[in-house]
């Protein structure tokens, strides 16, 4: 191989690995979703969720190269997102009108 297939192929590499991972990890939290793992099925999820979060950010979203300041910004956007979501009021069934 010469040296631009070489870099053609290094460029496939990262984000192939990454989505592997993504799919291996979301086969692993439907597959925790038929054991009977009671209390301990929401941690494990929630934490193969954050993990898929990171490698997202990380790889897909090109923060592992970024400045410091980047970084920041995208975990308080993601934070400012998440509470915003926890602090929405219930809004009751909506009517409906014949």
């Amino acid at each position: 191989m010469n040296n631009s297939q070489l870099r053609h192929a290094h460029i496939w590499l990262r984000p192939t690995a990454v989505w592997a991972a993504l799919v291996l990890l979301g086969l692993a939290s439907l597959g925790s979703a038929y054991l009977p793992l009671n209390a301990f099925n929401t941690p494990l999820n929630l934490t193969i969720a954050g993990i898929m979060v990171i490698l997202l950010w990380l790889f897909l979203m090109g923060l592992i190269g970024s400045d410091a300041l980047l970084r920041l910004i995208a975990v308080a956007g993601f934070q400012r997102l998440f509470h915003s979501r926890l602090r929405r009021p219930t809004r009751p069934a909506a009517r409906i009108l014949c």
